[in-house]
């Protein structure tokens, strides 16, 4: 399922949900699958609102993002849990930037993760300043954040039994 568009608004489904975020779990030569996999992921979209608090002062809040206009950027966040009883190394988690989408340079966050770029639908990752388009006409230039399709972030060290780790990035409707 993909977001749709209805008289210019975005709607976000319930399948951001689960736009989750693959992950591959490598330890040594071993990979597990999804359905074997401790780990879980939850997913989220939200905007951020201005709001007035109770002593009359303006704070930023998070709301679901549910229908969003063009120009709206929507933060996009992954929990990632280890549901095992056992640490887990490796834990990578790739994100697709979802259809009528431009990411925001410099967005991809992550406490002790470090994240990688796609602008080929996910099957290469490579630090921004390493990646490249070729044109039809075989010509090559840097991309740019409106190339990029997914998003990877590699959590550094372990992820140890019962431990969450959160990352996110912001995109924003064409």
């Amino acid at each position: 399922m993909k977001p749709s568009f209805g008289n210019g608004v975005l709607t976000v489904k319930k399948y951001l949900i689960l736009i989750a975020a693959s992950i591959f779990l490598c330890n040594g030569m071993t990979a597990l699958a999804a359905d074997e996999s401790p780990i879980s992921i939850v997913s989220i979209a939200e905007t951020e609102q201005v709001v007035m608090n109770t002593k009359g002062e303006k704070e930023v809040k998070r709301r679901p993002a549910a229908k969003v206009m063009p120009g709206t950027i929507v933060i996009f966040s992954n929990t990632c849990t280890n549901n095992g009883a056992e640490s887990i190394e490796d834990v990578i988690i790739n994100n697709p930037v979802p259809e009528h989408m431009v990411y925001i340079e410099g967005s991809a966050t992550g406490e002790g993760a470090t994240s990688t770029f796609s602008v080929d639908n996910g099957q290469n990752y490579a630090a921004p300043e390493n990646l490249i388009i070729v044109e039809q006409d075989g010509s090559t230039r840097p991309a740019v954040e409106s190339d990029y399709t997914h998003i990877r972030w590699q959590l550094e060290g372990v992820l140890g039994s019962k431990e969450s780790r959160v990352v996110e990035f912001r995109a924003r409707v064409k």
